[in-house]
């Protein structure tokens, strides 16, 4: 009976010896992947913010998907992804498309502004705004 209590006492210690770093190892991988993970998404976001300030919400989203297939395939760069806007590598690469731009000037704006009440001037931008910014997003425009 002494033999098999020692060889028990003995199993136990190899299992503690070998579960423990075993298990610490894997905690460390699981921290290590958990914070490359928050990593990149505060990345996307920041990125998804900035170029929010450019762009359509659609061309973010195109560009995003483009550094995610660059990083996920840095060996394989003629994958081409299409979807509305054409392949990624063309548009990363630049392009011709058409495109409309309007350059809009409110005719005697500095006059009515200026004899108006603030609150008024205001009230009647908002509304032009609105439309103005309504009618460029549904057509995936951007206002600037």
């Amino acid at each position: 009976q002494d033999m098999t209590s020692l060889v028990m006492w003995v199993n136990r210690v190899a299992c503690i010896m070998t579960l423990g770093p075993t298990a610490g190892a894997l905690a460390t991988f699981g921290r290590r992947l958990a914070t490359l993970a928050v990593a990149e998404a505060r990345q996307r976001d920041t990125t998804r913010r900035l170029f929010g300030e450019y762009v359509s919400a659609p061309i973010a989203d195109l560009l995003l998907a483009a550094q995610g297939q660059n990083d996920n395939n840095d060996n394989d760069n003629h994958n081409n992804k299409h979807n509305h806007f054409g392949s990624i590598d063309q548009q990363l690469g630049g392009g011709r498309t058409e495109c409309v731009m309007l350059f809009c000037d409110i005719r005697s704006f500095t006059k009515y502004s200026e004899t108006t009440d603030p609150e008024e001037v205001v009230l009647r931008l908002n509304t032009w705004f609105d439309c103005a910014v309504k009618a460029c997003t549904k057509h995936g425009g951007v206002v600037d």
